[in-house]
C-alpha cells in the first residue's frame, strides 16, 4: 500500500506488479506478508526491497576508483 503523509492511499496491490503514477511528494510504503509457518516469516526479517523508477532528468553522480573516497 502506498500512501502520502496525509494517509491518503494512492495504490494497493498484491503479488502481481502494477504501475502507479504518483505526484511529487513524500510517500509511505507498507508491505504485509502472511504465512501459516512463522519460521518462513522469520527468514524474511532482513528482506531487501527494490523499487525501480525512471528519472525525469539526468542526475550527475561522482564516481571513485577506490573505496577510500573523500567528498
Amino acid at each position: 500500500m502506498i500512501s502520502d503523509t496525509n494517509k491518503r492511499i494512492y495504490a494497493m496491490g498484491d503479488v502481481y506488479p502494477n504501475f502507479s503514477k504518483l505526484p511529487k511528494g513524500e510517500y509511505n510504503l507498507q508491505l504485509y506478508l502472511r504465512h501459516d509457518n512463522v519460521q518462513y516469516l522469520e527468514k524474511l526479517k532482513q528482506l531487501v526491497l527494490f523499487i525501480e523508477r525512471n528519472l525525469e532528468e539526468k542526475v550527475c553522480m561522482p564516481c571513485f576508483s577506490s573505496l577510500n573516497c573523500e567528498v
